[in-house]
């Protein structure tokens, strides 16, 4: 879980992460699903992320701009649904599901999307205030979650001082 403030890049780190992961895996192939509030945040959050990070990498074949899916050679998938209803994910499973700007999710679509999520989930947001995963004091359970936190100090090669 990252607590960060505005031009910290927690997704945009996060992005990073599960694209590397996924472009390298070796196993079964994994299903990665990113959310957020809504699909227009998706477009302009952290599908154009998805887009900056791959560059030249990014396969148009590869993508399908219908299902807002991106399958490697390697079979692995990083789809895109919105967290708008918790019935999105009372069914699919994934291995890895990533939140973005989790405080603007409803809580129970966090609870369908963790129940059927195998590996682990990452999830984001600006700390403008406590919501119901403080709440629930989820952050509270250290073999079970990892809670940090960034700044854009803590991001000197992303954000230079002039930005």
């Amino acid at each position: 879980m990252l607590e960060d403030f505005t031009v910290a890049h927690n997704t945009y780190s996060a992005m990073q992460f599960v694209i590397l992961l996924a472009s390298h895996w070796k196993g079964e192939p994994l299903i990665i699903t990113v959310s957020s509030e809504s699909f227009p945040h998706l477009r302009t959050g952290a599908i154009r992320d998805m887009l900056a990070i791959m560059g030249e990498d990014f396969d148009p074949r590869c993508w399908s701009k219908g299902d807002y899916t991106y399958e490697w050679d390697n079979r692995c998938k990083l789809e895109y649904i919105s967290g708008d209803h918790a019935e999105r994910f009372s069914g699919p499973r994934r291995h890895i599901q990533v939140f973005t700007e989790l405080n603007n999710v409803a809580q129970m679509v966090y609870r369908e999307a963790d129940l059927r999520t195998s590996m682990f989930l990452i999830a984001d947001w600006n700390p403008y205030g406590e919501f119901w995963f403080h709440d629930e004091k989820l952050a509270e359970d250290p073999d079970n979650v990892f809670y940090g936190g960034l700044t854009y100090h803590d991001t000197p090669d992303i954000i230079t001082p002039e930005t």
